[in-house]
């Protein structure tokens, strides 16, 4: 395995002339180990080519929603609420439908979303929100408070299946040193926190995914009194207007969009996927023996 990561330059952000932005990507600042990366590589022919394909260049449409494929009023159509049971047509008996929450964490202001997935397949999004200052202990006993109140859309007097999606950092101390999220989540929800780490290649696959999602009408509906999930799908998750904009290598990092977004985005890539990443075994051990040769590429 290579002794130290390979130095690249990060790309200044510029526009290419079919109009979109164009930005590079340092995998000394993705938080990945060697080994995580070592990984990725094999996905690839050469060392090379994972370097220019992987870690440097990336385009972004300008000024545009990620979600081309939302439709407000197809999407909000036929919107069932919220089921604590079904009937399973196959077997005619009454099945627990589980209740889905997806994560995207941020220290003071994490981001949480409220889903199911129904037996058709269908991805219902009830609710998305991302509270101004508010700790993720915080947010799951607000949460625990609605499933336990008779009058919340959310109860379950025989209390809830629970599937928990989060942002892998969920597994990392914080800068705010209260701990690993996915410790959190498991003590007070009792549930083993699943998560997938959104590599560069990985997240644009994602991105895909949802758009090839809301392209299929029948395959997600939006609760139609969530207005937060509704402007976020419409407007607020985009790419930025000013290339200088991009220099943080987000799709748009003001305001609330981006993690509202990405805790959709989780959610999509678990539960709507149709096929994994294969790992390249013979290509690993390749890859892993002796010392690499150091890259620099870019502008």
């Amino acid at each position: 395995m290579w002794k130290e990561l390979p130095k690249t330059k990060i790309l200044k952000p510029r526009l290419s002339p079919e109009g979109y932005l164009i930005y590079g990507i340092n995998p000394e600042e993705a938080q990945k180990t060697k080994e995580q990366l070592l990984q990725i590589a094999t996905q690839y022919d050469t060392y090379e080519e994972f370097l220019n394909e992987h870690c440097l260049r990336f385009t972004a449409p300008k000024g545009i929603p990620v979600v081309q494929t939302y439709d407000d009023d197809i999407h909000t159509r036929d919107y069932p609420g919220v089921k604590t049971h079904v009937i399973d047509p196959s077997t005619k008996q009454e099945r627990r439908l589980p209740l889905i929450l997806g994560f995207d964490f941020g220290g003071t202001n994490p981001a949480y979303g409220i889903f199911q997935k129904e037996l058709t397949g269908r991805l219902v999004i009830h609710r998305t929100e991302r509270p101004e200052k508010m700790r993720l202990e915080a947010i799951i006993d607000m949460l625990l408070t609605w499933f336990r109140d008779p009058l919340s859309e959310f109860y379950n007097k025989t209390d809830w299946d629970l599937v928990v999606i989060g942002d892998h950092t969920g597994n990392f101390e914080n800068s705010h040193g209260t701990g690993l999220a996915a410790e959190v989540i498991k003590e007070k929800l009792g549930v083993t926190m699943q998560s997938h780490q959104m590599t560069a290649d990985i997240a644009k696959e994602a991105i895909d995914l949802v758009n090839n999602a809301f392209a299929k009408h029948n395959q997600i509906t939006v609760n139609p009194r969530c207005l937060t999930t509704r402007s976020v799908l419409k407007e607020e998750w985009r790419y930025p207007d000013n290339v200088d904009d991009l220099a943080n290598k987000r799709v748009d990092s003001k305001g609330r969009g981006i993690h509202i977004g990405d805790v959709i985005k989780y959610v999509i890539w678990n539960f709507l996927r149709t096929q994994k990443t294969v790992i390249n075994e013979t290509k690993l051990k390749q890859l892993s023996k002796g010392h690499v040769k150091r890259f620099s590429f870019g502008r």
